[in-house]
Order: structure tokens, then C-alpha cells, then sequence
């Protein structure tokens, strides 16, 4: 029997070899006597159970006080961390963690993440990502029936458009954190084996990742003093984010309370708190409504008129990825990847555990993107409001639509480190805003990208995080009536509303679906900031946002829904006025002795009538009559013609009004009136 555990530890110990231990030949001291066993399955992944009839087997017993050796990454299995060590006789195997002493610091991973694997700070386009993992890799994925193999990431080429390679930061097959758990996903009639994190409940209630805090240091804090710090609070390993001083502390589930009061009793520890779990938004799919409705009711082809926005302008969306060219999955044209969205994908990243790189398996990123900058004027498919607008695809939600907060912060900073001008964020969970949340926020705002994110689906007020931080734009869900989606969150911190009802987008197998929820609103107005951002009104991240609220259409719950109103694209990319489009004044006699003006804009929609000074007139508009002059009038929003009528104050006299149109484009003066018999 011994022979047999060392041959299958022998195989295990030559593969586990090439993934290399964080600290290869670290000491550690045996607590007590106890077990050192091997998996009798498979070594990678696979649960290490020591109960009878389990699939673990004996290969030493250490005497309490002997010295193991790590030669190999560790395994998460059964709620513990099992260390992959050798005594000295050569045995080797698995032991808990709990049973082991160690003289040595906490491992803080400088470039070496736990999982997911992710970039090192700030990486660039076009960089080498340096990544590593320290836990041993999930068995390989399969499909059922098996999957064609993956494709070259160069996107293949369609008829319609050239496919621009995808510049791809994809990390080499993650590997699974501790506390994963496999799941089923069901695509076009296949089902994939993928996986999971395991949740545990913050003690504010709110869930969280298991086992994982957000800690920031003040930047005084050497780092000896973290270690010590780390290590006094039970960490099991560290992963630097992307930011600076912020880091994700695994530590065991179960042990948050007491780990957050260790490291909250630090002065020089600056926050720290749960790792939160945020999800995807939306609701079932309802196909009995119109196609793309959303598009005319934000006057989307009235904007294309004055800008497509460009290739050059990068939209983000940052949620379970997106069915682009690097899939494996191919789509009904034959070629991996949605024919409506390969072409605009640009850069792509995976932040999570998902063995599938960042390929869209919960069908929501793909209709997302495809809301926002879908290939447009192509002859087929759906139309993406950002037109020429380009897509990021960074995946921070799982295969089943959930991710901490630390991969959205991740996702957050490698987006705005690489270009993106606005920043889409279909996903949401409860409680106020985190601190390290609001964080990576503030670094995509000062570095000028436009955050977008959804308000929540609950149907209750207030907007979930991180719709809830500052610098976003938190935004509600609205129906072909304007009114607000039963499902949608409203009032504080809701800025603007958009179509989020029955949305035809893309899918996840190459075709098109229609789904409903403040996840699809919000795209809607990440392609409209691609497109402001495109025209002179884009000078920065602040004037865009101006615009967009600025300009909104005041419908219904404007002021106590939403704070703006329903952004309306037309309005706020503004009018072609070069040349100046006239603005069409007219005059015709009525019924009463009166004179029936009429007024029309000539670029964008009226945004008020100036009048000066009338000669024997009174002027009856809106809810005022009889007014002689000397005010401003400013119709609804969106308003692109109106009507008033001229009395005569003294009749047989002669009549003048001068007034003022203000449309998109400007003022324009001029005047109606009439001589002593005109009218």
C-alpha cells in the first residue's frame, strides 16, 4: 500500500513542481500527531476527506513536533486550507492547516495573486501581465457533449467588417480560490462544468466571499509592520490589488468578526472590511414586446444624425464577460464569438475563478455590450447606441452572475488604466457604498472615465452599490410608457432612467433575446456617454455627465424617481449646427381677432421662448394670458414646436412681438405681428 500513495504522490509532486509553491521549503512544526495524506482520485482539486470510505488515503503519521517542508501549493478542501508538504523521510502529502506551525510571516503575493489571477497593478495594453498562480489548477473544462477546440484569439474575419484582433489580457487558466464549488451551466442546449466561490454572511448581514477582507494600510506602514499585522489577524495569504495600499486577506471562514477587530484595532490599518458580493441585474426574459423600442425612445438615430462616437472611444463592461472571438463556442455563422459584438471587442481580461477565460456564460455581459456599442449599420442584428464606440470586455462576475468586491475593483482600475472613457456596471448588491468600492471608483474619476451603474432591481428606493457612490451615474429602468419598471429601485442616488423593459440585445449563443432590468437601462446611457464623448461637448468625464443630466427629458417622477429624467441622446449630443439649421417661425389669423403663431427649432428641441418688450399686444401661452411682454417661456423638455396666440390690447392698432427662440443651437431672434387689419 505504501508504494502505491508514493507512486501517485510522485506524478502529483512532478506536475505540482511546474505550478511552484509561493515559499518552496518553508518549515513548518506538526502540533499534535497527525495523519499525512495524499487525495486516492486526484490530487488537484479534488476533496481531501480523512473519514472512512473517503477518497484519501494514510501515507505517514508525523509525531507531534516534527519538521515538515512545503513542496508544493496548497489545497482548499472541506472548509480548511490542507498544506502540501514532506517530512523527512520523503513522505509526502496533505495536512491541515490548523495542525502546523509556521515561524515565518504571513506570504505577502507581490505579483503572485491567489485567484482569481490578475494583472499586476496598473498593467498597460500590450504589457506582460506577470501572473502567477499559488494554488494548484482545477481540472481542465469540459462541455457536454465536449466543446470544439479553443480558437486563436485573432478574431475571424465577416463578411460585413473586418474583425480587429482582441488584444487580449487574459490570464492562463484560473485557478479554483479556496471555497469553490462546481456548478452547471446551460448554453444552446450544452451544459459546461464550471465553478463557483462559497459565500459566508458579513456580520452587517450583507454576503460576502468567504474568508475574504478588503485591508488598506496607511502608506506609512512598512512592511514588516504588515506582516506582523497580517499574521496577528489569522491571515492564511494576501493578494495587492490594484490599488495602492489595498489588499484581499484570505483568512478561514467563519473567523471575519475576529479577524476585522484585529486589524480595525490598528492605527496603522486605514479600513478594513468584507469583501461584499455584488450580482448581475436583471429579470426573466418577456418576448411579447417590440424590437429595440428603447433606441427610438431615447432618439438614438436623431443623435447618430450629429455623431457616431468612434472606434477610438473605449466603453468597459465589466460584468460575466463577453461572448467575443476568444470563445470557444461557435456561434450559428460558424465562427466563435456573437456576430454582432466580435468586432468591436478590444481588450478583454478575466478577474475571476472561471476556467473559461472571460467568455460570457450566464447571458448577460453579451447583452449588455451589445445595448451599448453593438456593430451598427452592419445589415444585421440589433443596433448598439454607442454605434462605433469600442468594447472592453472585463470579466468580475462568475460563470452564474457574482463576484466580490475585489474583482470589480480589479476590473475597475485595468479599465481605466487602459483607456476606457466610460465605465458600464450592470450589477449591483446591497448596503451603502464600501470604502474600497468608493475607492476605485475615485481613481476611474480622476483619471476622466464616466461610471455608469445600475440602480437595483428590489423595486425599492435608494440605488444598491455601486450605483450608490459618488461619481456614478446611478441609473432606473423605464417602460415603452415612460413609467417606471415595477422592479426598479428609485429615488436616492437614481440620476437618470432608461429603457430597461423587454430590451432586444445580444445573447451568449450568437442570437438575440430580450431581457428586463435596470442591467439593460443602464447601458443605454454608457453608449450615449460614448457618443457626448465624441462631439464638443465631450471635454471631460464632469461635462459629459452634465450633459447627460442636464439634458435628460423631465417625464413623469422626474424630481422624485430620478433625479434628472429619461436620458434622451438627441438632446444631449445636441444638434448639428454648423451650418446654424433655421428655426421656422409662422403666423396665420385665427378665430377671436387673434394671430396664431407658431414656432418650430431648427437644431435639437426648443429650450425656451425669450420675449421682449410687445406694441399693443397681449400674449396668451401656456398657462399665462394676456402677458405684454418682458418674460421667458420654456416649455417641456424634448418640446420641438409650439404654438401661441397675439391679441390686440387697442383694436385697428398695429401689433409687434418680438421674441427670442433658443433651440440646441442657440438664439435666434425674430418677431410676429400684423398691421391695423392683418388679423
Amino acid at each position: 500500500m505504501r508504494s502505491i500513495h508514493l507512486a501517485r504522490l510522485g506524478a502529483l509532486t512532478a506536475l505540482l513542481g511546474l505550478l511552484a509553491s509561493s515559499v518552496p521549503g518553508q518549515p513548518l512544526v506538526a502540533q499534535e500527531q497527525e495523519a499525512l495524506v495524499v487525495s486516492g482520485t486526484d490530487g488537484l482539486g479534488a476533496e481531501l476527506h480523512v473519514e472512512p470510505n473517503a477518497a484519501s488515503e494514510v501515507v505517514a503519521v508525523l509525531p507531534e513536533g516534527v519538521l515538515v517542508y512545503v513542496i508544493g501549493p496548497d489545497v482548499w478542501a472541506d472548509g480548511a486550507i490542507w498544506r502540501n508538504v514532506q517530512d523527512a523521510d520523503g513522505n509526502g502529502g496533505y495536512v491541515d492547516n490548523q495542525l502546523l506551525a509556521s515561524p515565518q510571516p504571513v506570504p505577502i503575493l507581490n505579483d503572485e495573486p491567489l485567484s482569481p489571477l490578475i494583472p499586476n497593478p496598473s498593467p498597460l495594453e500590450g504589457e506582460g501581465l506577470g501572473m502567477r498562480a499559488v494554488t494548484p489548477s482545477t481540472p481542465q473544462r469540459t462541455a457536454i457533449p465536449s466543446t470544439p477546440a479553443r480558437q486563436s484569439s485573432t478574431a475571424a474575419t465577416l463578411p460585413e467588417v473586418p474583425v480587429p484582433r482582441v488584444a487580449a489580457q487574459v490570464a492562463p487558466t484560473p485557478t479554483s480560490a479556496p471555497g469553490t464549488k462546481p456548478v452547471t451551466i446551460a448554453r444552446g442546449g450544452r451544459l459546461f462544468q464550471t465553478s463557483t466561490f462559497e459565500q459566508e454572511t458579513a456580520p452587517d448581514g450583507r454576503p460576502m466571499m468567504a474568508g475574504s477582507l478588503l485591508v488598506k494600510f496607511r502608506s506609512s506602514a512598512s512592511q514588516a509592520t504588515r506582516d506582523v499585522v497580517h499574521q496577528a489577524a489569522g491571515a492564511l495569504a494576501v493578494e495587492r490589488l490594484g490599488l495602492a495600499d489595498l489588499a484581499r486577506v484570505q483568512i478561514r471562514p467563519g473567523t471575519v468578526t475576529q479577524a476585522l477587530a484585529a486589524y480595525r484595532g490598528r492605527a496603522d490599518v486605514e479600513r478594513a472590511e468584507p469583501d461584499y458580493v455584488l450580482r448581475k441585474t436583471f429579470t426573466p426574459n418577456d418576448p411579447s414586446f417590440g424590437q429595440q423600442y428603447g433606441m427610438a425612445k431615447i432618439q438614438a438615430p436623431a443623435a447618430w444624425d450629429v455623431t457616431h462616437s468612434s472606434f477610438g472611444i473605449r466603453i468597459a463592461i465589466l460584468d460575466c464577460g463577453v461572448y467575443s472571438s476568444s470563445s470557444s463556442y461557435i456561434s450559428p455563422d460558424g465562427l466563435p464569438g456573437h456576430p454582432d459584438v466580435r468586432s468591436k471587442v478590444v481588450l478583454e481580461t478575466n478577474f475571476t475563478t472561471s476556467s473559461f477565460g472571460a467568455d460570457d456564460l450566464c447571458d448577460h455581459g453579451t447583452h449588455v455590450a451589445g445595448i451599448a456599442a453593438a456593430s451598427t449599420n452592419n445589415g444585421i442584428g440589433v443596433a448598439g447606441v454607442g454605434f462605433d464606440a469600442a468594447i472592453m470586455n472585463g470579466k468580475v462576475l462568475d460563470d452564474t452572475g457574482q463576484g466580490p468586491n475585489s474583482w470589480i475593483i480589479n476590473g475597475i482600475t485595468w479599465a481605466t488604466n487602459n483607456g476606457a472613457k466610460v465605465i458600464n456596471m450592470s450589477l449591483g448588491g446591497p448596503g451603502a457604498c464600501s470604502f474600497s468600492m468608493q475607492s476605485a471608483i475615485s481613481y476611474a474619476w480622476t483619471h476622466g472615465v464616466v461610471v455608469a451603474a445600475a440602480a437595483g432591481n428590489d423595486g425599492t428606493s435608494g440605488a444598491e452599490s455601486p450605483a450608490n457612490c459618488a461619481n456614478v451615474l446611478g441609473v432606473a429602468a423605464t417602460d415603452q410608457n415612460d413609467a417606471k419598471a415595477s422592479f426598479s429601485n428609485f429615488g436616492p442616488n437614481v440620476d437618470v432612467a432608461a429603457p430597461g423593459v423587454s430590451i432586444l440585445s445580444t445573447d451568449f449563443v450568437g442570437t438575440y433575446e430580450t431581457f428586463s432590468g435596470t442591467s439593460q437601462a443602464t447601458p443605454h446611457v454608457s453608449g450615449l456617454a460614448a457618443l457626448v464623448w465624441a462631439t464638443g461637448f465631450g471635454t471631460g468625464n464632469q461635462a459629459v455627465v452634465d450633459r447627460i443630466t442636464g439634458y435628460a427629458d423631465q417625464i413623469a417622477g422626474t424630481g422624485s424617481l430620478w433625479t434628472y429624467g429619461r436620458s434622451t441622446a438627441s438632446a444631449e449630443v445636441g444638434p448639428n449646427c454648423s451650418p446654424r439649421p433655421n428655426v421656422g417661425v409662422s403666423a396665420v389669423a385665427a378665430s377671436g381677432g387673434r394671430l396664431q403663431a407658431t414656432v418650430v427649432a431648427g437644431g435639437g428641441s426648443l429650450q425656451s421662448l425669450q420675449f421682449g418688450t410687445a406694441t399693443n399686444a397681449l400674449i396668451d401661452i401656456g398657462s399665462q394670458v394676456g402677458a405684454t411682454g418682458s418674460f421667458t417661456f420654456t416649455p417641456a423638455a424634448g418640446t420641438t414646436q409650439l404654438t401661441f396666440f397675439v391679441r390686440r390690447a387697442t383694436p385697428g392698432q398695429p401689433t409687434t412681438v418680438p421674441f427670442t427662440v433658443v433651440d440646441g443651437c442657440g438664439p435666434w431672434q425674430t418677431l410676429v405681428g400684423g398691421g391695423a387689419g392683418a388679423f
